[in-house]
């Protein structure tokens, strides 16, 4: 019909609120849901929005898909904090979906983007953007996903050496010139000479370092 309906105080909305069973209140915003989504709904919801009322309606396999979708809105905004969050919230809800190998890819495109993020927002050394790569890479190797794994090392390499743990950032550059001259992509190539030359520099292995 068209009628707005608001209630006259916070407090009457809350008591009607509490007042449903949760199965009605889930069942409620699911019907939300599906309208704010719905290309008539005449109404300018954001995704953010749309995954909330996904996420208390017990719908986690659409829900993560707009957390997702926002945590993307709030990068292309530089809003990290925002995105900090909407993408947490997405990975919350991938957690409560069926472990699979469809699921893990799906966790591979969330935390390939939290993990830019949080380079930027923690910063490269700090522990959760090392458990983050960490965990990307648990992930590739799980699902042989190696179209994100170059980046995935550099970013580890990058965290070591940044942290002065120049032996784990040698092993993981020597493996990025592994995966460099294996793809046998220029730029890779390129990179992965970058960082052992900056390894071994920082380890007094001067003449080794200027060659790469």
């Amino acid at each position: 019909s068209g009628d707005l309906y608001t209630f006259r105080h916070a407090l009457v909305r809350d008591t009607a609120y509490n007042s449903l069973l949760k199965s009605e209140r889930q069942a409620l915003h699911g019907q939300i849901a599906r309208q704010l989504n719905g290309a008539n709904s005449g109404i300018a919801a954001g995704p953010e929005l749309i995954a909330h009322h996904y996420t208390v309606a017990k719908q986690p396999q659409l829900a993560w898909e707009y957390w997702f979708a926002a945590g993307q809105n709030a990068v292309k905004r530089s809003a990290s904090k925002e995105a900090r969050q909407q993408l947490s919230m997405a990975l919350g809800q991938l957690e409560k979906l069926p472990q699979n190998l469809e699921r893990d890819a799906k966790e591979i495109e969330v935390q390939v983007l939290r993990a830019g993020v949080l380079r930027s927002t923690a910063g490269i050394a700090a522990d959760k953007t090392g458990q983050t790569y960490k965990r990307i890479r648990h992930l590739c190797d799980k699902t042989g996903d190696t179209s994100h794994l170059f980046p995935v090392l550099n970013g580890q390499y990058s965290f070591y050496l940044v942290r002065a743990d120049y032996d784990k950032a040698k092993e993981v550059a020597d493996e990025l010139l592994g995966l460099g001259r294996q793809t046998d992509v220029t730029e890779h190539k390129m990179v992965a000479h970058r960082a052992l030359g900056a390894v071994l520099l920082h380890i007094g292995r001067v003449t080794e370092a200027r060659n790469y």
